[in-house]
């Protein structure tokens, strides 16, 4: 098991953005992509090769009205395939998040462990 801190990524809906040869990443996207492998990398995670269970604690950066699932689940997950510390998000067995008055506002903190 291990836990990984990262800053908490744009929302789903800020993800991708039309464009006239069909959809690209965003410039928001991309900029956490890059802050948040650095981060990541930093912290040398294990790589998990078969199923996961994930947790996904969120430090709630205001008090603006936001759906827990687009900021939790999609851009994290893909971080972690990029980074080869999850094989595929296909392999994630268990899910679950939360908003955490615990986790420095605007962080995310991510526990992964192997899946029984």
């Amino acid at each position: 098991m291990t836990t990984l801190l990262a800053p908490i990524p744009p929302s789903t809906n800020a993800l991708w953005r039309a464009h006239r040869k069909g959809a690209r990443r965003s410039r928001r996207y991309l900029a956490w992509l890059k802050e948040a492998a650095w981060e990541v990398k930093l912290q040398k995670p294990p790589r998990f090769t078969g199923p996961v269970e994930i947790q996904i604690a969120i430090g709630r950066p205001d008090q603006r009205k936001r759906d827990l699932d687009n900021v939790a689940t999609k851009a994290l997950l893909d971080l972690l395939v990029q980074l080869r510390v999850i094989a595929d998000d296909s392999l994630v067995s268990a899910l679950a998040a939360r908003w955490d008055d615990t986790i420095a506002p605007g962080r995310i903190a991510v526990t992964i462990a192997a899946a029984n």
